[in-house]
């Protein structure tokens, strides 16, 4: 089940986990166009950190991460300046999340007719 930062369910959201995939199909992931998608992909030991991805189907934001966390990471310089970069890149995550979220919810409204939930709907038809 897909949550939401709060633990709320994410109606109509796809869970995915694949700890096979090289290199967390990030090329795969960023190709996609028109699609609404929240990531949290894990490190590769010597190759790349945790990051965070997320698309409104109209805009992409990336990320760092904390090992295993849904919040981005923002680099602290040596004399404790708070790098811009990061900081940027992590509002710009939260901006394009909130409205991955609606968008989410939104295409799962529009699929699931009224008074029937996701799991009663034939996507085959």
């Amino acid at each position: 089940m897909a949550r939401d930062l709060d633990g709320g369910e994410i109606p109509g959201a796809v869970v995915m986990i694949d700890d096979k995939a090289p290199g967390g199909h990030y090329d795969e992931l960023i190709a996609m166009k028109g699609i609404a998608f929240v990531v949290r992909n894990a490190a590769c030991s010597g190759v790349w950190g945790d990051h965070l991805m997320a698309s409104d189907a109209h805009e992409l934001a990336y990320a760092e991460a904390l090992h295993e966390s849904n919040y981005p990471a923002v680099r602290v310089s040596a004399d404790g300046e708070v790098l811009k970069d990061g900081l940027d890149a992590a509002r710009s995550y939260w901006q394009v999340y909130a409205n991955a979220i609606e968008e989410i919810k939104g295409t799962a409204e529009q699929i699931a007719p009224q008074g029937r939930g996701l799991d009663e709907v034939d996507f085959k038809s």
